[in-house]
Order: C-alpha cells, then structure tokens, then sequence
C-alpha cells in the first residue's frame, strides 16, 4: 500500500513546544521534563566534552530510576521477567546521546575484535529493518541485536525507552506479539485494555523529551533516531562522540520520519528509508 504521507520530525522535537494540557494526553510528566531539561541544560552548558555528555544521560537514568522506585509499589506489579523478550522485537526511539552513553560502555568492555564482530551483527539488523515500521519489524519477528538468548545483552545501558517499558500481563504481551492486528484493534475499540504500565512510560519519556530540548536549546541536534540504526553507525566510528559534539550530521541515516498508511496509521522508520 502506498503511504499516504511522509513528515520529517515527529513527536520527540514537535512536542517541545506543546501546551500542558497536549502534555497530559501524551502522557508525558512537565515536571520530569523540566527537572531533566535543567539538569540536561546546566551540564551541556559547563562543558562541552564526551564526558559531560556521559553524565547528563546518567543523572537522566539515575533521576528517573529513583523517582520510579519510589512510585513502583503504588503501581499494579510488572510481569516482566529476565528472558521474556516479546517486547524486543520492535523500534525504540532514541537521542543521540542515549546511543553514544551505550556505545562507551561497550567499548569500555569489549575488545576491538569484539566491537567488530558486534558492529557487523548489529549492521546486518540495521539493513534487515530498514523501510520496517515497528510493526513490521513485530510481525516478522526481527528481535533487537541485543538480544542474546532471550535476554538484553547491554540491559545496563539500554535506552530510555526500554526501561520505561512495563507490562502488568504477560498474557496480554503474549496476544499482542502473536496476533498483532486483532489485539491493537481490540484495544483501540475498547474491547480490550491495554496492559502497559503509564507511569514508569511516562516518566522515561518526558526524561527523554527534557534532555532533548535542553540539547536543541544548546544548539545540538535533538532528531529522534532509531536505536539499532544509529547504534550501526556509531559502532562504526571511534571518533563518533566528538563529531557529533561538533555538530556533524553523523546520525542523519539513522533518523526517523513519521509515516502514515491507511492500513497502519502513524508509524516510524529511518529517513534514508522513507527518502529513497
């Protein structure tokens, strides 16, 4: 089917200028946002360097850990359990910084040969996704790169988004990751409830959207990217983090673009998909 539209920079950069209450139905927290904005902000603007731009993506982790851990108990309980992984088989928005805080701590733990070896792998899924919704990639069963024998391979550097990612039912994973179409239409006539947790969603992505504007206020790019996308590119290039703080456009492949179907809705894929 044809696409029915095709708009550069979605939701991550067009919300920052947003009204409180488009925020709220977002789900999104203005509090979170302005906290992570600020604190985003003060860093960036004392130094500029690959070490403060580690830092403000791990007071960001930090941040939101301790604000979730003190609201989890008042939540239902998440049914996520080391080796289910039906969620790790669809497109995870990121910025750029979130890529290169993961990208150090692999190369601060792997070898060269091993930072290789990994780079072609994660490649080879970045090419296998490429022109994919994140449905697409669900229903083809295409799992993140990461993903070792059903379990996350950098689980303590994954992005914001897969760590705001909670579910109350396993079952309801299980319906979703088997039989897509039925169960995103049921929930959509409110025959069915959705069984993802708001609140840790909430807060990861007013987290992400605060330290996103703080890096457009500073004059860094602030695209939203996609994850394994990017993570190719950056794996790629020891010399990534300082070109990018020099502002080179180094992740403009791996950017992603709202695409619009009559059969899907809105979906996300990479801009050198979409621009083909």
């Amino acid at each position: 089917m044809q696409a029915q539209a095709l708009k550069q920079e979605p939701t991550l950069n067009e919300i920052l200028a947003v009204d409180s209450e488009e925020l709220a139905e977002r789900m999104l927290e203005p509090a979170t946002m302005q906290a992570i904005y600020e604190d985003t902000a003060d860093i960036i603007s004392r130094s500029r360097t690959p070490d403060s731009l580690y830092a403000l993506v791990q007071n960001a982790i930090k941040t939101m850990g301790e604000v979730w851990g003190n609201l989890a108990d008042e939540s239902e309980p998440a049914a996520c359990r080391k080796g289910c992984s039906m969620c790790c088989h669809q497109s995870v928005m990121v910025t750029a910084p979130e890529v290169l805080h993961t990208v150090k701590l692999l190369r601060d733990n792997l070898s060269e040969a091993e930072i290789d070896q990994l780079q072609a792998r994660v490649a080879a899924r970045a090419s296998e996704i490429e022109g994919r919704s994140s449905n697409e990639r669900m229903d083809s069963r295409i799992a993140c790169a990461f993903l070792v024998d059903d379990i996350c391979s950098i689980y303590p550097a994954r992005p914001l988004q897969c760590r705001g990612g909670y579910s109350e039912d396993v079952e309801y994973c299980r319906s979703l990751f088997e039989d897509r179409e039925t169960t995103q239409a049921a929930v959509a006539d409110g025959s069915m409830d959705g069984r993802y947790l708001l609140v840790p969603k909430m807060l990861y992505d007013s987290a992400q959207i605060g330290m996103a504007g703080a890096l457009k206020a500073e004059g860094l790019t602030a695209d939203p990217l996609e994850f394994t996308a990017a993570m190719a590119i950056a794996l790629a290039d020891p010399n990534i983090t300082e070109k990018w703080l020099r502002g080179w456009p180094v992740f403009d492949g791996a950017r992603l673009v709202r695409h619009t179907t009559a059969a899907e809705g809105e979906q996300y894929i990479t801009e050198a998909a979409g621009t083909a």
